[in-house]
């Protein structure tokens, strides 16, 4: 956000404490120098009081050599201020600053609060504008209750002390920790955060006495002997609010020690795990502190601020006002002469501009029953910087109607409905105008058809069957006689058993078409694919749930109408076809697809990766078996050892199923017959032994990555067989399709195959670690996937991502 004026010395921050290693490569460019001092002559050049004291003074010992021999005070400096872009080491929060070493306490980490009393004046004489004081103490003496009035001093209103909360874990407001508990408006009391944004089990905390959270476990930072080092405490969370604030007074050179204070706690970002612990509740967040601190100093001086004007003379004072950082909002300052002589108020008004998020589609189809009503969901972001306002109107109204006004903050999103509500069988059209108060393109207009249709009714005959039989008779050939009254509408039977599953009539996973172009290369023939024929390579693809009104033969005819549809891919147990479209045609392919009534949605294809975390070291060795009770579970009840081990479909980068933990474990497909590219069991895949290959659409899901075989040894690695690991669940087949590439990145589409082809097979469970932001009806398609009749008896494991978010 910037670094602030370069023109002007860098701030000083007094680092209260052991001393500093000032020579060490990462701080040694960083260090304070008296500019009154000249060092080793052993004369007090400047007239101070302290003789040599070049880069500050060591109290403790009473000399001029603050130079640190335990090595807490340079791990505070580094995180404070150690030297960026130097190629070495770490970077401090803010690189551009002068450290001051104040050693108050001796090797051993002790002192006593009269040094930190001197150390805290001599910083005050310079004119220092924060300190760091990673120290402390329980119970209040009357040295304790000094350091408290000379901060309230007229010289030491003006600076921001930021002080440790303490170690025991204990609560401050019932036990005091001091300095930090002292209630001075200038004082900021800081507990210590881990990496998952908790507080940490050793931090004290208080809702009242302790003000800010800040990361303070497991800190990197320098050491002595020109290292580098961990260390933990609230000690090492006190110097990230301290460089926060001396990079504050960078940019803002002017801003008072409460303004710093104000801007520090209230812009900290909201953590529940320090609700009620803090009196902010929040962590230290250091770019919304640059954005908060903006607001007060909007107005700026910029040329001389001292002036001596004679009898008739005049002066002009410069002022720069406003900031590209400032939010939307009312400000207010004045320009004020010795302390009141004069003052001139200076006002600001910010406005923010908003800004659509997206488009709008030209046209959108609804149909419904007559009486009954469907709907259409706009999602309207906001990714400005002002409140949008949108309107929408319908013209002509009647049975189209939409959501009247609505208002959008900033970063947010909302949504309007578009509703249709036939009241006669047929189609009505209306217009439906959305005003935006955007500086551009703010009038959009959809075209909304709404197609009334009358209700299908379905009666069977038998409503019922039931036969009687004796053990050993054959099979009886039975028939229910169903007549339908209504609009053309498809229908599927299936068997329900009571189980939950869906069972069926063997026979194809897929049913694939390829679209033969025409000799004018426009729209051609359908040509329908018995087995595992591969289309043209995938272009593009568009995935579509059609509406039950829409027969095959009108599915066929719609998208032999489309320009540059290649092939269909019908998923029989996801209730989604898969389109293959040229490019070049997509996106009117597209929209003539989510404008069609017979098509319920309609949506592009969507990339998603693995969800892998960062290779480091110590994540092994099954740590996470015993904490998930996983051997216990096993000792509990192996399952019923007569029937077949379940299948778990792992959609991956596939399997190494040769690998010596893995190779008893693998599914096998009793239809098919290795290797004789024959599609044995006809459900449109050749070959697919333990599996398919669907990013590469053939037979052998073979992992050329190590993700999928890293999770199937986790899922399913075979026990006491005295090599390797062992998995979850050791009795299991491993169903392996391969949705990804060998760098790890796949297609919604593929995963949708997967998904389907899983199905067809009764598989219960799949693992699906991958992901990815946004979404997308082809992230939508999945969701109807497992939403049909086959899916929802499925079980889908998936992966929350790993942003951190």
């Amino acid at each position: 956000a910037g670094g602030g004026d370069l023109s002007v010395p860098a701030p000083i921050v007094a680092v209260t404490d052991t001393g500093i290693q000032y020579d060490h490569p990462d701080l040694v460019t960083q260090m304070w120098e008296n500019p009154g001092e000249i060092a080793g002559n052993d004369i007090d050049d400047d007239g101070n009081g302290y003789v040599d004291d070049v880069h500050g003074y060591d109290f403790y010992n009473d000399d001029g050599d603050p130079y640190d021999d335990n090595g807490h005070g340079t791990h505070c400096a580094g995180t404070i201020g150690a030297a960026g872009n130097n190629s070495i080491g770490v970077v401090g929060v803010a690189p551009r600053v002068r450290l001051m070493a104040l050693k108050t306490m001796s090797s051993d980490g002790a002192g006593f609060v009269s040094d930190s009393l001197l150390a805290l004046n001599y910083a005050l004489s310079f004119d220092v504008g924060v300190s760091s004081n990673s120290y402390g103490g329980s119970g209040l003496s009357a040295s304790r209750e000094a350091l408290r009035l000379a901060l309230e001093s007229p010289a030491g209103a003006g600076h921001l002390f930021v002080a440790s909360a303490g170690n025991a874990g204990s609560n401050n407001d019932e036990t005091p920790e001091y300095p930090c508990s002292h209630a001075s408006a200038n004082i900021i009391c800081v507990a210590s955060t881990n990496a998952s944004d908790l507080l940490s089990s050793f931090s004290n905390f208080g809702e009242l006495t302790v003000d800010l959270g800040a990361p303070g476990s497991m800190i990197y930072s320098t050491g002595l002997g020109d290292s580098y080092e961990y260390r933990s405490g609230t000690s090492m969370g006190t110097p990230h609010v301290a460089g926060a604030a001396v990079l504050l007074k960078a940019l803002y050179p002017n801003m008072t020690s409460t303004e710093l204070k104000e801007a520090l706690l209230e812009s900290g970002t909201r953590l529940e795990a320090l609700s009620g612990m803090v009196a902010s509740g929040r962590r230290l967040d250091v770019l919304s502190a640059v954005t908060y601190a903006s607001r007060f100093t909007f107005v700026r001086i910029v040329n001389e601020e001292s002036f001596t004007l004679e009898d008739g003379e005049s002066y002009e004072l410069h002022l720069e006002v406003g900031s590209r950082l400032l939010a939307e909002g009312a400000y207010a300052a004045a320009v004020q002469i010795d302390d009141g002589l004069l003052r001139i108020p200076v006002t600001l008004n910010v406005s923010g501009i908003p800004m659509l998020n997206g488009s709008f589609p030209s046209a959108v189809s609804l149909s419904a029953a007559v009486g009954n009503t469907s709907q259409r969901t706009f999602v309207i972001g906001n990714t400005g910087t002002g409140v949008m306002v949108v309107d929408a109107s319908v013209s002509p109204g009647g049975v189209i109607s939409a959501s009247t006004e609505i208002e959008i903050a900033a970063g947010e999103e909302k949504e309007i409905q578009v509703t249709c509500a036939p009241d006669s069988w047929g189609t009505q059209t209306a217009v439906v105008r959305f005003t935006l108060n955007t500086p551009e393109n703010s009038v959009y207009d959809v075209e909304v058809t709404c197609t009334g249709q009358l209700e299908a009714s379905l009666v069977a005959s038998p409503a019922s069957v039931h036969v009687d039989s004796f053990v050993g008779d054959d099979a009886v050939l039975t028939t229910v006689i169903f007549n339908h009254t209504g609009p053309t509408t498809s229908y599927r039977a299936t068997i329900d058993d009571g189980s939950g599953r869906r069972l069926q009539a063997s026979g194809p996973a897929v049913t694939r078409h390829v679209f033969e172009r025409g000799s004018d290369g426009g729209p051609g023939r359908a040509r329908r694919v018995q087995v595992n024929e591969k289309g043209s390579k995938r272009q593009s693809r568009i995935l579509i749930r059609w509406s039950r009104s829409a027969g095959t033969e009108v599915q066929l005819q719609q998208l032999q109408s489309l320009q540059g549809v290649t092939q269909s891919i019908r998923l029989e147990y996801c209730d989604i076809d898969v389109l293959d479209v040229y490019p070049s045609d997509l996106q009117a392919a597209l929209e003539a697809l989510q404008s069609d009534p017979l098509v319920e949605a309609a949506e592009l294809d969507a990339e998603v990766s693995i969800g892998e975390a960062p290779n480091d070291p110590g994540l092994g060795n099954l740590w996470g078996m015993q904490i998930i009770g996983a051997f216990e579970a096993w000792v509990a009840g192996g399952g019923d050892s007569s029937v077949p081990a379940p299948i778990v479909a792992v959609t991956d980068t596939g399997i190494q199923y040769d690998h010596p933990d893995l190779v008893t474990q693998m599914w096998e497909n009793p239809g098919e017959i290795a290797g004789n590219d024959i599609d044995d069991d006809g459900n449109g895949y050749v070959d697919d032994v333990h599996g398919y290959d669907f990013y590469n659409d053939d037979g052998d899901p073979y992992d050329d990555n190590g993700h999928g075989t890293h999770c199937a040894g986790t899922i399913g690695a075979a026990g006491n067989n005295s090599i390797g690991v062992v998995g979850v669940a050791p009795r299991v087949r491993l169903m392996a399709l391969k949705t990804m590439s060998s760098d790890g990145a796949g297609f919604v589409s593929d995963s949708l195959l997967a998904l389907n082809y899983a199905l067809s097979f009764d598989v219960g469970v799949s693992s699906n670690s991958y992901g990815g932001s946004g979404l997308s009806a082809s992230r939508e398609a999945l969701r109807l996937a497992l939403e049909s009749p086959a899916g929802a008896g499925h079980l889908f494991v998936a992966s929350a991502g790993n942003a951190g978010s």
